[in-house]
């Protein structure tokens, strides 16, 4: 179908400088690809070649190789003239335009010139500089035999509207099947084809035009040894290849030994190959004519022109005109690929751009990724992705399972870490064929942020694809050659052959891949911005949290401070209470004693008094003395003084008990006589506002630490009477504080109410808060509620709750635990 032999240039490793022979009527394709094709030793038949080298005279050429068809033009052998220069050559050396174009250094720009002859005949010559030697080719006049007037001179015209009609191409494929009627109209070969290669050497007919008489390749594709990789590689070299007949016996190329080959990468009459001899044999063709499609350097395609009734000359003219022809529409194509590849560059970029403006927006590289249109998905056109990001993989779409994302992250990770694009990851993973119906093609990313320092894990990208079993269309089956037994040959059949391909996805395109790692270029700088952000924020965080705990334990240690002094002062002020009970108690029992005596010898002297007035001895009020006033009065003061002294008693008591000592362990208390001695001692401050009203139940022995709740009653009563204060005004002189105690529910619950001002709503949630309060400066440090929470939750595991109205009161209420 297409050539198998084509202009190579040199390899990295030596080649022979002739092929090597084979036994005549077949060849073997074992060797084909180590053929020295630009180094044949032979031309095609039709032409003559001579190799010359500079002179040691400016402008004397020396002939070095000669073709055997060298006697056609010249009269003598090659042989003959071999190591002589070109002026004593017979014939060629007399031609002066011979001579002239070939002084000239840029010889290309002056060819092809027509040569006259002496015997009438009219030859082409045409030559080239490669290698440090010119190669000079000659053609007879039978190559012009069809392109004789008159189509000759309109050759340029159509060449011209050819190039007219190109220009008008849409797509790629259009431009193609303008492309091969344009040839074919120039050439008049059988058939056109444009043909194009995939990345794994295969090729598959993109356009074709042809008759009606003849089979039909369009579509099809062709595996990669009907065009060997050093062909494919020469043919970005020489970009035309002419077989004007495929039935010839190649002329031999004799030169001198000097040790260097003749490399006739770029010689027109270059004989070809043996294999492509029988491959063209074997699909019927006569004559073909290759053109080089490139872009950017490398070959894109061929055109190939097939002829399969006889032979097929072109003169140089027209093969020239093709030549340029295939430069255009390789800029062409290059033009509309080119297009086709910055538009979906332009879309990438600005899916890219959506994509990073919305990461930075939300601070989320997870979300801007998966969130909403457009997606992860979008970049590389893929059912599903996934990215593995700070340890967790996120998937969108039609994903492998979770566990085998994992699994390819670690094929990743032994792998090297490096990007992948396969449209067949079962060939490269063999547990992925678990999965092919949502992850047989890949591509896979990695975001690089190792030499940061600030990225603590990797984070990658991947895209999937599904199976696509789908058919293949081959002109012939490629997996078969046809020969003998010993020898592997050209296949002979070029039949359609279909072939399902399976464990293969859509494979992804070049653009889509570079959309990919473009991505994940962009992605680099936003997730080293997030990952740095995230830091500091958790810096910020951990900073303010230690600050919390900074401003928590100086509270706490103030706290602690103010409970040591407390409790210092309390206990400072027990044994001062303890010591006054104790000294007060010695004076107030001779105190009583004595009333008591004071209190009998007065009714006795009363009594004796009495009856002595009586008596007539005196009485009444004589000599300033009242006897009745005295027998009135002297008894009320008695009493009063006895009341007195109990009143002071009472207190000596109650002071005795409220500041009574806590020891390390708990001590089972009587709740209710506590309560009366807190309001005995409280009297001081709720004398002057209130009323306090005692309603006690009756309560069992609470264990506890006796002074620390006394503590925490008298805060609540003092506090009480605080909030009455403001209300008393007008009519209102005093207010009412209500103390009750009552068991439930396994627990004793002590109340105290007021009917002051009430707690604002606003400030109920900071009532128990260390340093809180709602007096002026110097008035309070806020204490005593935060104090009386810590007493009553923390050191008895009860509750302190309080409910309040505006205006109307408070009630504080404590549960303590039986």
């Amino acid at each position: 179908m297409v050539s198998r032999e084509a202009v190579f240039a040199p390899s990295p490793t030596p080649l022979p400088e002739e092929p090597t022979p084979t036994p005549a009527g077949w060849v073997d394709l074992t060797s084909c690809e180590r053929e020295p094709v630009h180094t044949p030793g032979a031309i095609q038949p039709h032409g003559v070649l001579v190799v010359l080298d500079p002179g040691d005279q400016p402008g004397d050429l020396r002939v070095v190789a000669a073709s055997r068809t060298l006697p056609r033009v010249a009269g003598c052998t090659p042989e003959a003239v071999l190591g002589r220069p070109l002026h004593a050559v017979p014939v060629l050396g007399s031609l002066a335009g011979l001579t002239d174009l070939l002084r000239h250094d840029a010889v290309e720009e002056h060819q092809p010139i027509r040569l006259v002859l002496p015997d009438g005949g009219c030859w082409v010559a045409m030559a080239h500089r490669h290698a440090g030697r010119l190669i000079l080719e000659l053609e007879p006049p039978s190559t012009l035999a069809e392109f004789a007037a008159p189509r000759l001179p309109h050759f340029a015209s159509q060449v011209h509207a050819g190039l007219v009609e190109l220009h008008a191409a849409g797509s790629v494929d259009d431009l193609c099947a303008r492309a091969a009627r344009m040839m074919r109209r120039l050439t008049g070969f059988d058939r056109v084809m444009i043909y194009a290669f995939h990345p794994d050497g295969s090729g598959e007919v993109r356009a074709e035009e042809c008759g009606d008489q003849v089979p039909r390749f369009l579509g099809l594709r062709f595996p990669s040894s009907d065009i060997p990789r050093q062909a494919r590689a020469l043919y970005a070299v020489c970009r035309l290849r002419s077989i004007p007949s495929a039935h010839y016996l190649p002329a031999e190329l004799v030169a001198l030994d000097d040790g260097r080959p003749i490399d006739l990468s770029h010689a027109a009459l270059r004989a070809v190959s043996p294999v492509h001899l029988e491959f063209m044999h074997n699909m019927g063709v006569t004559a073909s004519l290759g053109v080089s499609l490139l872009r950017d350097g490398a070959l894109w395609g061929l055109i190939t022109c097939n002829h399969e009734s006889g032979e097929r000359y072109l003169p140089a003219e027209v093969r020239t005109a093709c030549a340029l022809a295939g430069e255009i529409i390789s800029s062409l194509i290059a033009g509309r690929e080119q297009r086709r590849e910055s538009e979906q560059r332009e879309g990438a970029l600005a899916t890219h751009e959506h994509l990073v403006r919305r990461i930075a927006r939300d601070k989320d590289l997870v979300s801007g990724l998966t969130a909403s249109e457009p997606s992860l998905l979008d970049v590389a056109r893929s059912p599903g992705a996934a990215i593995y990001h700070r340890g967790v993989v996120h998937r969108i779409g039609a994903t492998p399972p979770l566990a085998a994302i994992h699994e390819v992250l670690a094929w990743l990770r032994r792998s090297g870490g490096a990007p992948v694009a396969t449209d067949s990851l079962p060939s490269l993973l063999p547990a992925a064929e678990d999965w092919k119906d949502r992850g047989c093609g890949l591509v896979a990313v990695p975001v690089r942020t190792d030499d940061s320092g600030v990225v603590r894990e990797e984070s990658w990208l991947l895209w999937f694809r599904p199976e696509a079993a789908v058919g293949v269309s081959w002109g012939g089956d490629p997996r078969k050659v046809q020969g003998a037994s010993d020898r592997i040959s050209p296949r002979t059949s070029f039949e359609a052959w279909k072939e399902e391909v399976r464990l293969r996805a859509e494979p992804f395109s070049p653009a889509e891949i570079a959309a990919a790692h473009s991505l994940a270029a962009a992605l680099t700088d936003v997730v080293l911005g997030l990952e740095a952000g995230r830091r500091l924020q958790e810096d910020a965080q951990l900073l303010q949290e230690s600050y919390r705990r900074l401003r928590e334990q100086l509270a706490e240690q103030q706290r602690v401070e103010l409970e040591l002094r407390r409790a210092q002062r309390m206990e400072a002020i027990g044994k001062l209470a303890a010591g006054l009970a104790h000294e007060v108690n010695t004076p107030l029992q001779y105190a009583g004693d004595s009333l008591t005596f004071l209190d009998e010898a007065t009714f006795a002297l009363l009594a004796h008094a009495s009856r002595a007035r009586d008596a007539g001895l005196g009485g009444g009020s004589q000599g300033g003395f009242d006897f009745d006033y005295l027998a009135r009065q002297v008894p009320e003061a008695i009493d009063a003084a006895r009341e007195g002294l109990e009143r002071v008693s009472r207190i000596i008591r109650a002071l005795k008990a409220f500041a009574h000592p806590d020891g390390a362990d708990k001590l089972h208390a009587d709740l209710n006589e506590a309560l009366t001695s807190v309001v005995e001692v409280a009297r001081a401050e709720t004398r002057e506002v209130a009323d306090v009203a005692l309603e006690l139940g009756p309560l069992p022995p609470l264990p506890c630490y006796l002074g620390e709740l006394n503590q925490v009653f008298l805060d609540l009563i003092v506090n009480a009477a605080q909030a009455i204060a403001p209300t008393l005004c007008g009519a209102r002189t005093r207010g009412v504080i209500t103390v009750r105690s009552w068991p439930e529910a396994g627990s004793v619950f002590v109340s105290v109410t007021d009917d002051g001002t009430g707690i604002p709503e606003a400030l109920r949630e900071k009532i128990f808060l260390p340093f809180f309060t709602t007096r002026e400066v110097g008035r309070g440090m806020g204490q005593g509620l935060a104090i009386c929470h810590q007493v009553v939750v923390h050191r008895h595991g009860g509750s302190l709750t309080f409910e309040s109205e505006v205006g109307r009161g408070t009630t504080f209420t404590v549960r303590l635990p039986v």
